[in-house]
């Protein structure tokens, strides 16, 4: 322990991490505890948070001497009249547990609003604990005990404590001291709606349902006094197997609060506007889950008169939308128009505009789809923005859209319509490098995504938030950069851009490229900023270069495109497994796997099948399976980006899909493709190509999209 003390007084947190996952929770709270005295506020903060649980897992222990004197330490140091600590609200929480493992709760300092979490769970439970006797307070007492007026108080309030915010550590905790030593203090239902919570948080939906089942039979309308258990209850209704049940029921309670009827309401506390959106917006959300598109459409449509806020008026245009497009798609356009002028964020519809546009091409109702362009083309959605576009210039390219009937909805300002709009496609700058780079291609522009580099400034001492970014990045310098992900997603909103840069940075360091990709993802994506070359190598790395390129050049496939592959399927995480089973760097499932190891071998290749199984984890030997299956598809379609697309959705599937669209340009048949997943999946691999090459290869990016769409082989399929 001093040994770590000395390397720096915050490397004990991430020590203790470590130390927790090798099973040591014995030793990971030593660390925890010494974390404390770290000068790092962000370091104490998440020590606690880690502390807490293992200090009170499920009870409040006993304190033996040991224990006692590890508790007057935690109250030692939470009470030192530093400057810099006695205002730190982490030691007034290690305060509050000091005093409650010492069971000196009328020593907990009140709080003086509702803080949530530990803080409130430790006042609560010090107002309990010094109201209830102590004869009463043993588990083992036969008879309920006849609790004081103050006593029925606090465990009034532990019962709000507990049927509201998201359950946790706290919670629990809550739960099994109040059960234990409070036998009584909660009848049947309001222990049940607390069990009912714990259960719904842990996705055991299940065994939630249960114990919801008795607040419903003994007092319903305890649901409507607490959003929050409403909240839990639809989720257990929407996924567990009583989904009719679920719907019918809510739909009965948003009637009877709209007529008034008496549920034994009068005795709680309701916010009837709020209770109806959450009946509606569940009856809604269950009626999706069991495919009644219309009825789900027409509660999210009376759902959305009552939404408090707009996220949730935005979900229920959403939902109302998504139902629809999957019921009936034809109408869903004319929704659009109806709910475009009321939703708040563009780019929250962005898949349901991709919908849309899908089913306007494969129908190829162009006059609708242009109808739509005029409608978002002055947004925020520019990569929606440029998506309509592009697709409307090839439309007018192949003779689907005259330019007569395209006039109405843009501006040509002398040039061809096709033209006027590619150029809103390539000008929408990177919003879309997919979409860009096809228009570039066709107007035989050049795209330049960054201009030359700028300077940034390394000194950590300038950026306004040292202390967070110091915590994030000692997760590397102390050999826990495997923890550091879910430390750093939350922080990401409250970092500036060069603080970002920093820490992906540290990240490309670590070879952690997954969380590289995604913290410059959302620093390239902020609103006004200008994106460097260093960004776009940090957004597009090239780990494994040599065996990447190495069996590109062996299968006979584009660098660029094998990059972009596997950026897309994995980025470059070497053991990632999707859930349909899809392992490694190029995420091949092991059935094909198999076939293609065979394959090779039997034509003199190495023959990588052991007992019956490849180890796809190996990236040498992933990749050599990927680039050859991806070889193997071009072969087979004499096409890279249908080859792309079969690597995606499969061999059957895309060539059903080009038997029903012989004729439609591959682009074109991109945007028709029924699956989302698949059509987003060869724009990412396209464009993440197109970059590869620009930044590698001394490519231009249009070059790099035009060769994939033109390449052809003379092959014998």
């Amino acid at each position: 322990m001093d040994e770590i003390r000395r390397i720096d007084p915050s490397a004990t947190f991430y020590a203790g991490l470590q130390i927790q996952a090798a099973g040591d929770a014995d030793r990971a709270r030593e660390l925890f505890s010494a974390a404390m005295a770290s000068p790092l506020k962000p370091v104490r903060e998440a020590a606690l948070s880690e502390l807490l649980p293992l200090l009170f897992s499920s009870e409040t222990p006993i304190p033996d001497r040991e224990n006692r004197n590890r508790y007057e330490g935690f109250l030692k140091l939470a009470r030192q009249d530093n400057t810099a600590l006695k205002d730190d609200p982490s030691m007034a929480t290690l305060r509050r547990a000091a005093y409650t493992l010492l069971g000196r709760f009328g020593e907990i300092e009140p709080l003086r609003d509702a803080a949530g979490g530990w803080d409130e769970a430790f006042t609560l439970m010090g107002e309990l604990r010094t109201a209830i006797p102590l004869e009463a307070q043993s588990p083992d007492t036969g008879d309920e005990p006849d609790f004081s007026p103050e006593a029925r108080a606090a465990a009034g309030k532990i019962l709000d404590f507990l049927c509201a915010g998201t359950p946790g550590g706290a919670h629990r905790w809550v739960y099994s001291e109040i059960t234990r030593r409070g036998k009584g203090l909660l009848n049947e239902y309001e222990t049940a709606a607390a069990a009912g919570r714990l259960a719904v948080a842990r996705s055991a939906f299940g065994q939630g349902m249960e114990q919801f089942r008795t607040v419903l039979s003994l007092q319903p309308a305890l649901f409507f006094h607490y959003p929050d258990l409403l909240n839990d209850l639809g989720r257990c209704f929407q996924f567990t197997q009583n989904q009719r049940e679920g719907a019918d029921l809510f739909l009965q309670w948003d009637q009877y609060l709209r007529t008034g009827t008496e549920m034994g309401m009068s005795i709680f506390t309701i916010d009837i506007p709020r209770i109806r959106y959450l009946l509606l917006y569940f009856a809604g959300r269950i009626e999706r889950q069991m495919q009644n598109y219309g009825e789900a459409a027409a509660q999210f449509v009376r759902a959305l008169d009552l939404a408090p806020d707009p996220e949730q008026e935005d979900a229920c245009i959403w939902y109302i939308l998504n139902v629809t497009l999957s019921g009936s798609p034809s109408r869903a356009a004319a929704l659009v128009f109806e709910y475009a002028p009321r939703w708040h964020s563009d780019p929250y519809f962005s898949d349901i505009l991709d919908r849309v546009s899908r089913h306007l091409a494969d129908s190829r109702d162009w006059d609708t789809l242009l109808k739509v362009f005029s409608l978002i083309k002055d947004g925020t959605d520019g990569a929606t923005i440029a998506q309509y576009a592009y697709i409307i210039g090839r439309a007018l390219q192949e003779g689907y859209i005259t330019p007569e009937a395209a006039a109405p909805y843009i501006d040509t300002g002398g040039a061809s319509a096709e033209t006027a709009f590619f150029r809103i496609a390539f000008e929408e700058g990177n919003a879309s490098f997919y979409y860009r780079a096809l228009a570039a291609s066709i107007l035989g522009e050049t795209v330049v995504p960054v201009p030359e580099a700028r300077p940034v400034s390394g000194d950590r001492t300038a950026m306004p938030h040292r202390e967070e970014l110091d915590f994030l990045l000692n997760f590397h310098r102390f050999g826990a950069a495997a923890f550091a992900p879910a430390y750093v997603q939350p922080a990401i909103p409250g970092l500036e851009n060069r603080e970002l840069r920093s820490l992906a940075e540290a990240f490309a360091e670590s070879g952690q490229w997954d969380g590289v990709i995604r913290i410059m993802a959302a620093l390239v994506s902020r609103e006004g900023y200008e994106i460097e070359r260093r960004d776009m190598e940090l957004l597009y790395p090239q780990p494994f270069r040599e065996l990447i390129e190495g069996n590109a050049r062996d299968a006979e496939i584009p660098t660029e495109v094998l990059f972009g592959l596997i950026r897309t399927e994995s980025a470059f995480v070497p053991d990632i497994a999707s859930w349909a089973g899809a392992v490694g760097l190029a995420q091949l499932m092991p059935a094909t796997a198999m076939d293609v190891a065979g394959r090779i071998a039997r034509r003199g290749g190495p023959d990588y099948r052991e007992n019956g199984a490849i180890d796809l984890q190996n990236p040498e030997i992933n990749v050599h399976l990927g680039a050859w299956y991806l070889n193997y598809l071009i072969d087979l379609f004499d096409s890279p980006m249908m080859a792309l697309i079969a690597y995606n959705a499969g061999i059957g599937r895309v060539r059903t899909w080009r038997r029903a669209e012989p004729a439609l340009p591959e682009d074109l048949f991109l945007e028709t493709i029924e699956y989302p997943e698949t059509r987003q999946y060869g724009r990412k691999v396209l464009a993440a190509a197109a970059a590869y090459g620009f930044l590698y290869y001394d490519m231009t990016m249009e070059a790099v999209i035009a060769d994939i769409f033109t390449m052809r082989r003379n092959s014998e399929n």
